[in-house]
């Protein structure tokens, strides 16, 4: 029972990569493939989940914000998140990030 839904599971995921909505781009330490969805795809073909992971984004955004680790500019698209030092600290201590410099524009995240 549990192998008919994973092959259900691969086959959403062998059409949603066939019509572009995820990309594979390689595979992690266990043999797993990493997929990067494609947003604008996802917006037309997947509207509710697109929707579902911006809302979940921005949460996490403002959960990040309130702790103190991003910072927040406005411009006329709307809100600008950057990794301010606090995050950058936290990232190199949790070992995300060995090496901040030059992995990221200064002001991006």
């Amino acid at each position: 029972m549990e192998n008919d839904y994973e092959d259900e599971i691969d086959q959403m995921i062998g059409e949603l990569e066939d019509i572009g909505v995820f990309e594979w781009v390689g595979m992690d330490e266990t043999g797993d493939r990493i997929l990067k969805p494609n947003m604008e795809l996802m917006k037309i073909h997947l509207p509710d989940m697109y929707t579902q992971i911006l809302e979940d984004l921005d949460s996490e955004l403002h959960h990040l914000f309130d702790l103190g680790y991003v910072d927040v500019a406005f411009d006329e698209n709307g809100p600008l998140y950057a990794i301010n030092e606090k995050g950058r600290e936290m990232l190199k201590e949790s070992g995300l990030i060995l090496d901040m410099e030059g992995d990221y524009d200064e002001g991006t995240i």
